[in-house]
């Protein structure tokens, strides 16, 4: 049929070794979708069509842009893997064109260990400790008309392009009203000894308590007259101010939003940069090797491909970014000055609630705010096409989960960020990046929740107290998680947590041990090199638990894997924290730290 594009497709090993092939039918007139495929997939996709009639195109998970395939040429259409770059679940777009013309429809990537559903919760979850968590800034999407992203939150991509596209706009209205502002002209009875011209209210007055102002009210030297003055500070020009308040407030959270993505994004890039010259150097080595199979030649070149054009696309979304960044200030610096340099500065507070306004010039601004609310809620609306950000790969979503979920059990059991650090603040996504150390305080006690960092080796050289390894190749630990007597650097109990999105059977069994399994035992390898008075001292048995959490959709009980290993499968889902997976998660870490901690409170 001429509606009909045939697809061939392979899935592959990760060596690219094809492990089965099928074909499948598209319907161009079909808007659902049409065919699905697991997120670990690695799939090489073959288009069959007519180019004479039509063209098609595919939503790309590394760009968000539409690419063009071509007949009967195979395409690497996902790696399944997340350091060569992959689709995160959820729908994405394909596009028919023909004769100028568009047509939608859709495929589906399964995520590989939960039900599509629970990596929504996922999302939500992560989103509602901190807006934007479980997005990836460094990719975005340009959406047709469907609701295919399975989001519920306005994206943080879309409220900035508003901004970008509407405020000038907008800032001419407010600068108008600002010029033009409402005056109200307000009259009041005042007594003076001023006798000029003076009405009837004046001569009642007179009459009715003019003898105890006066010996001769005839004659007064004392009248009540009526005076008129301005006023600015009316309901008008509050409601004005208030306009300025919220749009300067969504300005500051997005410009703080954006300069914390330049400063990540510049973070990694220096990191892929190092990891980019070791990778060469490796590859040139490797491809000089007789005794290395090709596939390993052709997969180490692949990798130093894609880290090259992956360093190249960071330094185009920095830019882009320092630029939004940069106009968000300009504006940002313009409001302010408006609400805190003019006669603005005056003005109270609105205290009404609901009020029904009258100026064009105000109903201009507030439809403004509406518009901007529809893309907050995330809401059909004419700007519902557009540019968002990409979702997170569901094992870096897991790992973030996982971050969350640690910081609010020691939340929970009365440790809080200092003032100056605050979760709530704008630095949170470059706190929740790689290699970073979360520090919380309870009473004398600092609890450091450290993520992903390497260890360094016992006979290193340490400027400061450190955890470091001993005897083990292993040295860089998802989570561990310490805590410290104020006044001291060496920890009084310390707890590793290991993420693995990876179904239980691969993590542990009963007949031997896993690759995983020997990793967790390793982690009982590291020390603390405590650093005194410029003496060095290696404290030895420092970890006092280890516990891996993988996802589990039976949620079964805290498995002791070895002595003081345990395993725990956890499910997301909207009543997550009461969940059994989180609650034998906090009992194993406040077991861990209960006689150092007081949790009569808690």
């Amino acid at each position: 049929m001429d509606t009909q594009i045939k697809v061939i497709r392979e899935f592959c090993t990760y060596n690219d070794e094809v492990r089965y092939t099928d074909e499948i039918l598209l319907d161009i007139n079909i808007e659902t979708s049409q065919f699905s495929f697991r997120e670990e997939d690695n799939l090489f996709l073959k288009f069959v069509f007519d180019e004479s009639k039509y063209s098609v195109e595919y939503e790309d998970y590394e760009t968000g842009e539409f690419r063009q395939a071509i007949s009967n040429v195979s395409i690497h259409f996902s790696t399944g893997r997340d350091d060569l770059g992959t689709y995160f679940p959820g729908y994405f777009q394909l596009r028919f064109v023909s004769n100028g013309n568009y047509k939608y429809s859709m495929f589906f990537v399964e995520p590989g260990k939960l039900e599509y559903q629970n990596v929504i919760e996922l999302r939500k979850y992560v989103d509602s400790f901190y807006y934007g968590l479980s997005q990836d800034f460094l990719k975005t999407r340009k959406l047709a008309d469907k609701d295919v992203d399975g989001s519920q939150n306005g994206n943080i991509y879309s409220q900035v392009s508003f901004v970008m596209n509407e405020f000038p706009k907008l800032m001419s209205y407010i600068v108008g009203y600002h010029r033009m502002y409402y005056v109200e002209l307000n009259k009041k009875n005042v007594i003076t000894h001023t006798i000029s011209n003076f009405g009837s209210e004046s001569v009642k007055w007179l009459s009715k308590k003019g003898m105890s102002y006066n010996e001769n009210i005839y004659s007064p030297d004392t009248i009540m007259i009526k005076k008129a003055h301005l006023q600015l500070d009316n309901l008008q020009n509050q409601i004005f101010k208030s306009e300025l308040m919220f749009w300067n407030h969504e300005l500051q959270k997005q410009y703080k939003v954006y300069n914390t993505y330049c400063n990540e994004i510049n973070k990694q890039i220096l990191n892929k940069e190092i990891e980019f010259k070791n990778k060469e150097i490796q590859q040139k080595r490797i491809e000089n090797e007789r005794f290395v199979a090709n596939h390993l030649k052709k997969k180490a070149k692949n990798e130093l491909v894609y880290l090259r054009n992956s360093i190249d696309d960071e330094c185009k979304a920095l830019e882009t970014y320092k630029l939004i960044a940069s106009k968000l200030r300009h504006y940002k610096t313009n409001v302010e000055y408006l609400l805190y340099n003019t006669w603005l500065k005056g003005i109270s507070d609105i205290k009404q609630r609901n009020v029904r306004i009258t100026d064009s010039r105000l109903l201009m601004l507030s439809r403004f705010r509406e518009e901007y609310r529809i893309i907050q809620n995330n809401v059909l609306s004419k700007y519902k096409n557009g540019e968002y950000f990409s979702f997170k790969s569901t094992p870096k979503l897991f790992e973030t989960f996982t971050y969350i979920a640690l910081i609010k059990i020691m939340l929970s059991i009365g440790f809080r960020f200092t003032d100056s650090e605050n979760y709530d603040n704008e630095n949170l996504i470059y706190k929740l990046s790689n290699e970073s150390v979360l520090k919380l305080y309870k009473d004398e006690l600092r609890c450091e929740i450290v993520y992903d960092k390497e260890l360094k080796k016992s006979n290193s050289d340490f400027l400061n107290s450190d955890f470091c390894y001993i005897n083990t190749s292993h040295n860089k630990p998802d989570f561990m998680v310490s805590v410290f007597k104020e006044a001291s650097s060496k920890p009084l109990a310390s707890v590793i947590v290991e993420d693995k999105w990876r179904s239980k059977s691969n993590i542990f069994n009963d007949v031997d041990d896993t690759e995983v399994v020997l990793t967790l035992k390793d982690y009982y390898q590291f020390g603390f090199m405590e650093l005194k008075q410029d003496k060095h001292k290696l404290h030895r048995g420092v970890i006092s638990k280890v516990i891996v959490l993988y996802p589990d959709k039976e949620q079964d009980a805290l498995t002791e894997i070895d002595t003081d290993i345990y395993g725990i499968g956890l499910y997301p889902s909207d009543s997550f924290e009461q969940s059994q997976g989180f609650n034998d998660l906090k009992s194993q870490i406040i077991e861990t730290f209960e006689d150092y901690i007081n949790l009569e409170d808690h």
